[in-house]
């Protein structure tokens, strides 16, 4: 790999220069044996820790402090291949004490004089004392090497020493971490598991702010965490609904109809916004001139949950010939067809068959055909008017009242420091969809321009 020089792009993918952004993230050679000796130090100390449980605690005090580090639910005997065992290992001697008025582990085994520890690893345990778990945010990352990250609440940016973790954490995540400072440079003495999407930053900053003057402050921020780690890895289906508030089951109504004419006379008003004269335009008629074939969506005035909607699709109609088909999202709106057709006297027709069709299996449809003709993201219209919509939408962002920021707008709320990291909070995950998924008109450059407009450029 060719060196990179102070003026190239910076690895990291930020667009700054390197000499401007991860340059400082490289530790001279001497760093390195710091840090590998510091290593060697934590598997000392973990040892030696192990060993002193072994000799000092039964077996059954241990599970019940595991009990604890899950808010007392019950739980399987402690695994020290569980996942989450770096962070209660660390917790255990540094938090956790046996008797309210006694000493944490770590603490006794400072305190120990017939315990062997050279100078140097007790000089660790007491730096590792003096630390606590926290959330911090990853600013940016050189992979193998470094980590650049900023704590969640706080001011201040850290450079931490870390290879493996260098490799998978992106820019924008978050992580629960026990950092440690020693000899010069920052290690991760216990890292959570798993990288946490930024989407659930403002649930994170809010339970930062509950807890800030509570005096069991840290042990809550544990439970808050292990209770996130089990939402994010057993996560719970969501419910889809429609804008009314109705449960998505797709219904598809198959009608056989007399003349193809007489029902759109009678019902072509459902698509209110065009003429009938408009809608014909995109009809197929057979040599008589009789209609043979059209399709129009079903509209509603307005929308309950989008105000500024001016109207709302309700379904698609297609007539074929002798065929009229209608697709609906819920049983609500099938429903409401019906008495629709009732209200406007329409007569000719006959329902033959109603197909109720699974979200997944709708969703597995569309996989499946996603590369065929009518998708729409084939088509220069759609995408043109999908990245139309998303201008206006980020457009006019910052004056919308969000519940996410108590019902402020974005550009009132960045008013303050803690509203400033919400705002920061909800842009994150924007950008993260970004990266995920590519959609017209909701780009990276979108949300830079966003941050510039409420004064949050990063």
């Amino acid at each position: 790999m060719n060196k990179i020089e102070r003026n190239d792009p910076c690895p990291c993918g930020s667009g700054k220069k390197f000499k401007k952004c991860c340059y400082l993230l490289n530790f001279p050679d001497e760093k390195d044996l710091i840090w590998r000796e510091i290593r060697e130090l934590q598997k000392s100390l973990t040892s030696k820790f192990l060993q002193y449980l072994v000799d000092n605690f039964e077996p059954e005090e241990i599970d019940d402090a595991w009990e604890e580090f899950h808010n007392f639910e019950e739980v399987e005997t402690f695994d020290p291949e569980h996942p989450l065992a770096s962070i209660f290992l660390t917790w255990l001697y540094q938090g956790w004490k046996p008797d309210e008025d006694e000493l944490s582990i770590g603490q006794m085994m400072l305190s120990d004089s017939t315990l062997k520890m050279d100078s140097k690893l007790r000089s660790y345990l007491a730096e590792c004392l003096s630390s606590q778990f926290k959330y911090y945010e990853v600013v940016s990352s050189i992979p193998g090497k470094h980590i650049l990250i900023k704590e969640i609440l706080g001011s201040e940016n850290y450079t931490v020493h870390e290879k493996s973790g260098s490799q998978t954490l992106k820019t924008g995540d978050i992580i629960f971490a026990y950092m440690v400072s020693f000899q010069g440079i920052n290690v991760f003495e216990a890292l959570g598991p798993i990288p946490i999407h930024p989407r659930f930053k403002i649930e994170i900053i809010q339970n930062l702010q509950n807890v800030l003057e509570d005096e069991d402050k840290e042990l809550k921020l544990i439970d808050f965490f292990v209770d996130l780690y089990k939402r994010i890895m057993n996560p719970i289906p969501p419910t889809f609904t429609n804008t009314d508030g109705h449960l998505l089951v797709p219904h598809k109504m198959v009608f056989e109809i007399e003349s193809a004419n007489r029902i759109f006379d009678s019902i072509h008003s459902l698509c209110f916004n065009e003429t009938k004269e408009e809608l014909l335009e995109t009809a197929t008629f057979d040599e008589n001139q009789n209609l043979t074939e059209i399709e129009f969506p079903w509209l509603a005035k307005g929308n309950k949950t989008h105000k500024q909607w001016d109207n709302t699709v309700l379904g698609h109609i297609r007539i074929d010939k002798n065929t009229m088909t209608v697709n609906v999202n819920s049983k609500e709106r099938s429903d409401l067809f019906l008495k629709t057709l009732k209200k406007l006297a329409v007569t000719g027709f006959k329902l033959k068959s109603t197909v109720i069709e699974s979200i997944e299996q709708q969703a597995k449809n569309t996989v499946n055909n996603q590369d065929g003709g009518n998708n729409l993201m084939n088509h220069p219209e759609a995408l043109k008017a999908m990245e139309d919509y998303f201008k206006q939408h980020w457009e006019n962002w910052i004056d919308v009242d969000l519940p996410a920021l108590g019902n402020q707008k974005p550009k009132d709320a960045v008013k303050t420091k803690e509203g400033r990291e919400l705002v920061d909070a909800l842009i994150c995950g924007f950008e993260r969809s970004a990266i995920d998924k590519s959609i017209p008109g909701q780009t990276l450059e979108t949300f830079k321009t966003l941050r510039f407009r409420l004064g949050i450029l990063k």
